[in-house]
């Protein structure tokens, strides 16, 4: 089963510029995962689900308690805690930060990684 988070909105010191480390800003997440639902598809029970709403609340604890001097290691801690619960078998991790290049929208990284 693919689930798909998107847009989760985050606010964190991420910046590599002294101004930057002054300042939460938002950062924007969009989040892929695979795992197993067979069983939720099956039981429509929750406790047989991975559940979207604490692994929310996690992803936003765990980013808004730190600093970060690039996305690139938001991506990588983002990752990497998904990758705990072992019902997930890939990954994918959009970090995207507006307002960092004047001419563009937006900058952002992805990161992907599997068991």
């Amino acid at each position: 089963m693919l689930v798909k988070m998107q847009r989760l909105c985050v606010q964190t010191i991420a910046g590599a510029f002294d101004w930057e480390q002054k300042t939460k800003r938002n950062l924007y997440l969009t989040i892929q995962f695979t795992y197993d639902g067979t069983k939720a598809s099956e039981s429509d029970a929750l406790r047989d689900a991975l559940d979207y709403t604490t692994l929310e609340q996690e992803i936003i604890t765990l980013l808004e308690s730190r600093r970060f001097n690039l996305i690139e290691t938001v991506a990588r801690v983002v990752v990497d805690h998904i990758l705990q619960d072992t019902r997930v078998q890939d990954v994918s991790v959009e970090v995207d930060k507006p307002g960092v290049l004047r001419q563009c929208d937006s900058v952002s990284v992805t990161l992907t990684a599997s068991r």
